[in-house]
């Protein structure tokens, strides 16, 4: 984290004025089993997210359940590691991709069955995927979202890209105040090809 990167990003938010905003994880830094070291790192986020002046809608990275214990300490915080919502007519699918970069096949049927009772949802889906999955799920994903428009963003990567798959828009967010490792020449490329 870079200091007082993201505090100053939540107030620029604040100025903006979304309806609501989205996390594509990495939240904290994680990656640890001290428990009072976890517990710093989200009250330090989440004094931060406290000051935003509208909807936060968390969503874990690999960062935040990289190990069984941060996935219970996350459970326990947050409820469940993917869901869903409408709003505005806007179908969003909030996917988790970890452990090893998947979505399971538990989402995979979860979010089947949202998208069966929400079938005249049409105009807009939008998936919010955490973590770019090149191990598994995402075509099995692809073949439950044939036939709707929809939109997927994504983080991970910690730098901005823009592609196109099978017609349908993916972006990789890049960081608000994490590090950056910047970006590579074959970044569209490998996006393009990781997506599935």
């Amino acid at each position: 984290m870079r200091g007082g990167v993201f505090r100053s990003a939540v107030d620029n938010v604040n100025r903006l004025q979304p309806d609501i905003v989205l996390s594509v994880g990495d939240l904290v830094d994680g990656y640890t089993t001290d428990s009072t070291y976890l517990h710093e790192q989200w009250s330090e986020f989440n004094d931060i997210i406290q000051k935003l002046t509208l909807p936060f809608f968390y969503l874990p990275g690999n960062h935040d359940i990289s190990n069984e214990w941060m996935r219970t300490e996350w459970e326990r915080r947050f409820g469940r590691s993917y869901y869903y919502f409408v709003y505005k007519d806007v179908l969003f699918l909030m996917l988790n991709t970890e452990p090893d970069s998947r979505i399971d096949a538990a989402q995979i049927n979860y979010f089947t069955r949202i998208l069966k009772k929400y079938h005249d949802v049409t105009d807009l889906l939008s998936c919010i995927v955490p973590h770019r999955h090149q191990k598994g799920g995402y075509d099995a994903l692809e073949e439950v979202l044939a036939g709707r428009d929809y939109t997927v963003y994504s983080g991970h990567h910690h730098h901005y890209l823009k592609a196109e798959r099978h017609g349908r828009r993916h972006y990789v967010l890049g960081t608000t105040g994490g590090g950056s490792a910047g970006r590579a020449a074959n970044d569209r490329e490998r996006l393009i090809t990781s997506c599935g």
